[in-house]
């Protein structure tokens, strides 16, 4: 009696195709590299054309009105071009690896005082109603170890948009809450609620969070934006859960 056996050794077969997907996913990384510099290339060429075309057309004014608007149109088309180039480094440095989470510890209360100081003046200059309701139970006067800056930045991120999104007349809600405390961890709710125009179902499951991406409709085509915002609060969250466990 007689027993064949065939024996084929894959392991040269898998090393090829574990080398075939990491070539695949470099591909992809490059593709996407590429497509992003492209972007920022192109948002940043058009803040600078606006900035050099305005100063010279005030260098040859003589109206002081006129003056005056140009310059501020200058500082505007400024102001946007250092927030996209500030977004774009937050986002290569947290990409990098780069960025580092530096908890402190803070006192609650201390922080939503200095989101609501840093975000009154937007709200005001569009007469939005801003309503800040802490749920019961929730004690701001605790302390938390959190990187403070990043919270604020996460949190001012998602305001901004609710702000420049949201019609003139409209109401802004940020709500706070403790849903749990196991110990000395504290599980809380931090929602941001308008009355913007909201985002298509598509958007919200395919775009939101991809960088420069940003949802077509008749309020942000009113609005510049480099569409990094969403995409570094995504990334910063991540960090930050990925720290706590």
């Amino acid at each position: 009696m007689y027993a064949y056996i065939n024996y084929t050794d894959i392991t040269a077969r898998k090393e090829v195709e574990k080398l075939q997907g990491k070539l695949e996913n470099a591909s992809i990384q490059a593709a996407a590299k590429a497509d992003f510099y492209s972007q920022m290339s192109h948002d940043m060429r058009t803040p600078m054309n606006i900035i050099l075309g305005l100063a010279d057309i005030a260098l040859k004014e003589n109206d002081v009105t006129e003056l005056h608007q140009d310059i501020e149109k200058i500082i505007d088309s400024g102001k946007y071009m250092l927030n996209l180039i500030n977004d774009t480094l937050d986002l290569q440095r947290i990409e990098g690896n780069r960025l580092k989470l530096e908890p402190q510890v803070v006192k609650c209360s201390n922080i939503l005082n200095d989101i609501i100081a840093m975000i009154t003046p937007s709200v005001k200059e569009k007469n939005l109603t801003l309503q800040v309701n802490i749920l019961e139970h929730t004690e701001m006067d605790w302390f938390i170890r959190v990187d403070v800056l990043r919270l604020k930045q996460i949190i001012t991120n998602i305001l901004s948009n609710a702000i420049k999104y949201t019609p003139t007349g409209g109401t802004i809600a940020l709500r706070i809450g403790e849903l749990s405390r196991d110990g000395l961890i504290s599980h809380a709710l931090i929602e941001i609620l308008d009355t913007g125009v909201g985002m298509s179902r598509e958007f919200l499951k395919n775009g939101i969070f991809k960088p420069f991406s940003q949802e077509r409709n008749e309020m942000t085509m009113m609005y510049a934006g480099s569409g990094l915002g969403l995409s570094i609060v995504k990334k910063l969250v991540e960090m930050m859960v990925a720290e706590s466990t």
